[in-house]
């Protein structure tokens, strides 16, 4: 996979609100010297008057039309820390450099970065949703436990974290 062209180093960042599972990327900010603002807000990064959000599962292009942004969007990681990559996909309404200033925050964090066409759920988020379907209706039909369904998981395909926890740990509403 290429390699997103180098973006510019952000000036300020303002994380506003709950960034839910990616809640550790406030963190990575400062410890990577960004000048990071944090307050109140709808789960949001602002780098330099561009936003950026978590997918929740719609394009980048049907939340920026239904709420006016944010203009790009960031796949799901297990471990935002440990992750060497992160996918990006921008909307097709997004001004110049959206997509730029998306990818440098993410270097700026060390990482590597690839731009996705605009898609529902980019790539992470939508298979991991996946999963943890097929797991909840493995459950919801008696063919196993969730806590059999997820050491099954996490021991027969060596998974990171079973279907069912993961689904724990994001929210069954994200």
């Amino acid at each position: 996979m290429d390699d997103a062209p180098a973006g510019p180093r952000p000036s300020r960042v303002v994380i506003e609100g709950d960034l839910g599972p990616a809640a550790a990327l406030a963190g990575l900010a400062q410890a990577a010297g960004l000048n990071v603002e944090t307050r109140d807000g709808d789960g949001v990064i602002r780098i330099d008057g561009v936003s950026l959000a978590l997918t929740d599962g719609r394009s980048a292009t049907e939340r920026f039309a239904s709420e006016g942004g944010p203009e790009s969007l960031f796949d799901l990681a297990l471990d935002y820390g440990a992750a060497k990559r992160i996918a990006i996909a921008a909307a097709d309404q997004a001004p110049a450099g959206a997509c730029a200033a998306a990818a440098g925050f993410f270097q700026a964090l060390g990482k590597r970065v690839s731009v996705l066409d605009d898609a529902p759920g980019l790539v992470v988020m939508r298979t991991v949703a996946m999963l943890i379907n097929e797991a909840a209706d493995a459950a919801h039909q008696q063919v196993a436990s969730a806590a059999d369904i997820d050491l099954s998981m996490l021991k027969g395909v060596a998974y990171p974290r079973g279907p069912l926890a993961w689904c724990d740990a994001l929210g069954a509403a994200r």
